[in-house]
């Protein structure tokens, strides 16, 4: 699944980047986990806006915020016709700001991670929609990231993917949607109606130009609690064998 990803930008150039009109507080990080709260770049009535929110969509009849874990991405291919998506894809699209993500190629006796990034090294936008689901009942025992007294409201976010590029398709089958730069403004738009508007988001899905490049990383990635930039260190081949690790994208 798509949910590990690296975001270290300063703020100031996803700022001239991505336009948006607030000035969070936005700490480096290496190795983003797939639930972890992140940036996410919303169209407000003030403008764009960067928004923290948990990785994961959770629907809004959850019973409780870990139905999340199972939509940190959504196949683009059918997002139109996905019952629990589609009112998502149609009214609250978003991007989420990034500057590399990871991916894990399977090969016959071990799984290598690569980093993967835009060839010009500026931040890139993936595809995303959000929702937002009411806590239904006090949670006092578990994970202290589930916890939370009833009423609470939590904003959810999951990434997009399609089918790999030529460029990286050895790696994996799947990668997550880029949103081109000048189509920021339509991905964005808070409402899409009628089939000549959601034909023209779909598009979006099928045309990014981004250039991408790559270079494998060592076994510190593996682990989410490894959060610093020897997760990203190009490595010329594996120090040992990983074991148990699953896909990125699905």
């Amino acid at each position: 699944m798509c949910g590990r990803y690296t975001l270290i930008s300063p703020l100031d150039t996803l700022w001239k980047h991505f336009g948006f009109k607030n000035r969070p507080n936005i700490v480096p990080r290496w190795n983003v986990a797939p639930t972890d709260k992140m940036p996410i770049l919303l169209q407000s009535k003030q403008g764009r806006v960067l928004m923290m929110m948990r990785g994961g969509l959770i629907p809004g009849s959850a019973p409780r915020i870990t139905v999340g874990a199972k939509s940190i991405n959504i196949r683009s291919e059918n997002i139109v016709t996905n019952q629990i998506h589609a009112a998502a894809f149609r009214s609250r699209r978003c991007l989420i700001p990034v500057d590399s993500f990871y991916e894990w190629q399977k090969n016959k006796d071990h799984v290598q991670p690569y980093l993967i990034s835009s060839a010009d090294k500026k931040p890139m936008a993936l595809a995303g929609i959000w929702g937002e689901w009411v806590r239904p009942f006090d949670v006092h025992t578990g994970s202290s990231r589930d916890l939370g007294p009833k009423g609470e409201v939590i904003q959810s976010y999951a990434i997009l993917t399609t089918r790999a590029s030529k460029k990286i398709g050895h790696i994996h089958d799947r990668m997550p949607v880029i949103i081109d730069r000048q189509a920021f403004g339509l991905w964005l738009a808070n409402s899409t109606t009628g089939s000549t508007n959601v034909r023209q988001i779909l598009d979006l899905i099928n045309l990014s130009s981004q250039e991408l490049t790559f270079h494998p990383v060592g076994n510190q990635v593996n682990n989410v609690r490894n959060d610093d930039a020897t997760c990203m260190k190009r490595v010329k081949f594996m120090n040992h064998l990983m074991t148990n690790q699953r896909d990125l994208f699905e």
